[in-house]
């Protein structure tokens, strides 16, 4: 009688110990996605962040060109006047 129920004690206690470790790794594979997740929004964040700015570029030498091309054509300098 207490042999079984000592055995039954290590089954239990093997089982807990089981579940414990299962439950640790689930943590960490979930930790481990989090953390993959949040570096793939960062990693696509900065791409975002560079494409806003390269467009800003564009946007202000296209603006730049215009300018001189207006204030080119105003003073009649495209014309060949004097």
């Amino acid at each position: 009688m207490i042999q079984q129920s000592y055995s039954l004690h290590l089954l239990a206690r093997d089982r807990v110990n089981d579940l414990h470790r299962e439950a640790a790794e689930d943590s960490l594979r979930r930790a481990a996605r989090a953390e993959r997740r949040r570096a793939a929004r960062e990693a696509a964040l900065e791409a975002l962040k560079a494409e806003v700015a390269e467009l800003e570029r564009r946007a202000t030498y296209a603006w730049q060109s215009r300018q001189q091309r207006e204030g080119a054509h105003a003073s009649g300098w495209l014309r060949g006047a004097p």
